[in-house]
């Protein structure tokens, strides 16, 4: 014989059901509130997270060479083109192309837009930090353009690379900081009223150890000549560096290997 059901008491019946009902909108708005904090707990942590250096930058790190120079200067001058500010699209892939080869999944760096008015045109820049320690807030620059013309053969900003690739996953005593900026550092028909060092990218003029540009030219190695208009060599401590594509490889291997020991020398020097 089955047991009989107990009977449920009808006024706890309407207690469970009240207590259910009037608990809803304040259980949605727990919910809401708790989705809030998630999601910008999320945008904030998405911020933070590219700018520290990936872990394997390390890794990533490549001895300055010809063959990675050589493509660099082929997909610039070929595959991309002339980058002036009449070459929209241009610029825009070379900024594509720059920020994912420097990036996090390929050099271990953030790269930081920073776009700018140009005569009514929006240019962008980029930068990227290794931060150093203990002097953190002293910082060696390095400078190169990637805008171009016709004529340009794109030396100086895959120099750049080429030694940003060099100096990936390193640790130095103050930081470095990489500038691909969209004004030429060196004469170019195409920007006749653009030539300048955009010192927006650069850390305060006290914290700014060594500023070092690189330019095309026809010499490859450092040149005593000053920027003249463009900064003032004094207060930055600017010194140029001329890169000649059409000089022989190993040459111009040999040339950024001394560059690399005098950014290296800057970084941990006294």
């Amino acid at each position: 014989m089955s047991e009989p059901v107990p009977a449920i008491d009808p006024p706890f019946v309407g207690r469970l059901i009240r207590f259910l009902v009037g608990g809803l909108p304040l259980g949605l708005f727990i919910m809401g509130a708790l989705s809030f904090i998630l999601y910008f707990q999320k945008r904030n942590a998405a911020k933070e997270v590219p700018t520290k250096p990936s872990q394997l930058a390390s890794m990533m790190r490549r001895d300055i060479n010809a063959d990675d120079l050589a493509r660099y200067q082929r997909i610039f001058t070929q595959d991309i083109g002339p980058r002036t500010p009449d070459q929209k699209e241009n610029m825009e892939i070379a900024v594509s192309f720059i920020t994912s080869t420097m990036g996090f999944d390929n050099m271990g760096y953030q790269v930081v837009p920073r776009p700018f008015d140009a005569s009514g045109k929006t240019l962008v820049d980029l930068t990227v930090d290794l931060v150093g320690t203990p002097k953190a807030d002293q910082f060696v620059s390095v400078i190169a353009s990637y805008a171009a013309d016709k004529e340009d053969t794109a030396a100086a900003i895959s120099a750049l690379m080429a030694l940003a690739q060099h100096f990936t996953g390193t640790k130095h005593a103050r930081s470095l900081r990489f500038v691909a900026q969209a004004i030429p550092t060196h004469p170019m028909k195409s920007f006749p009223d653009f030539l300048e060092i955009r010192t927006e990218n650069l850390p305060p003029r006290k914290r700014t150890d060594t500023t070092m540009v690189l330019a095309n030219g026809a010499m490859v190695g450092e040149k005593p000549d000053s920027l003249g208009s463009m900064a003032d060599p004094q207060s930055l401590r600017i010194r140029l560096w001329r890169v000649d594509a059409a000089a022989p490889s190993t040459k111009v291997v040999a040339e950024l290997n001394n560059i690399a020991a005098e950014i290296t020398k800057a970084l941990d020097g006294p």
